[in-house]
């Protein structure tokens, strides 16, 4: 089944200070604020063009440059969880990288599995304020227990530092959408759905524009006499 979580830049603490964890080994810099920055970061990883990682991902040979346009414009764009793992692929870095900032962007950072259950925990001491961010959120969201213990586990192994409700609202909402398949279903038919008529719309007014212009070009002009015509 294809997911189509809608990833915004801001699903972990943009201000954080990361922390290397069991899936961390590279220690890699954490200052990459969205999805659109750590595409560019791949770019110049891999030494390619934005057209380059387009073909490799199997997309327009635009896409990508919009994407990271998009993003450039407004910090909390939506893309679809598939044309990011899509990029992610076609730049050969960590899914979870590129999408959450997690990890390294080495291709196999998410095969790299904790060698006992204890280094499986979370780091839950990284984290200042989740209890009293989470009583604020659940003041006002609904979200089952396992949403909030995956959350947690989430914002332990990606932050360090104070997490505000904000934050913690982000990241319990990216969870659920990834737990609720029919969702995700839901929101891939409708975005393609609206691609599809953002498409035809662009070839109906196409093909309006053509057909006037060929109706110009057999329009008499202003003036001339058709042959035949009487003087």
């Amino acid at each position: 089944m294809t997911s189509s979580v809608f990833v915004s830049s801001r699903d972990v603490n943009p201000n954080a200070t990361w922390v290397a964890t069991s899936l961390d080994v590279a220690c890699y810099p954490r200052e990459v604020e969205t999805p659109g920055d750590r595409i560019k970061q791949a770019l110049q990883l891999r030494g390619i063009s934005a057209r380059e990682l387009a073909r490799r991902a199997g997309m327009g040979p635009t896409q990508v440059s919009v994407l990271i346009a998009r993003y450039e414009k407004n910090e909390d764009a939506e893309v679809t969880l598939p044309t990011l793992k899509a990029i992610a692929k076609g730049a050969e870095v960590s899914a979870a990288w590129l999408i959450l900032g997690t990890g390294s962007p080495d291709a196999d950072d998410d095969a790299r599995a904790p060698s006992t259950r204890e280094s499986e925990l979370p780091r839950r001491g990284n984290v200042i304020g989740w209890d009293d961010a989470l009583a604020v959120v659940r003041a006002k969201h609904k979200f089952t227990d396992d949403t909030v213990s995956s959350g947690e586990r989430v914002a332990a192994l990606t932050t360090r530092g104070i997490i505000t409700p904000e934050e913690v609202l982000q990241i319990l909402r990216l969870v659920a959408q990834q737990s609720d398949p029919a969702r995700m279903e839901r929101q891939l038919a409708e975005a393609y759905e609206r691609q599809r008529q953002v498409l035809a719309d662009a070839d109906a007014r196409e093909a309006e524009a053509e057909a006037r212009e060929k109706a110009e070009k057999v329009k008499p002009k202003g003036g001339r006499k058709p042959k035949g015509g009487r003087g």
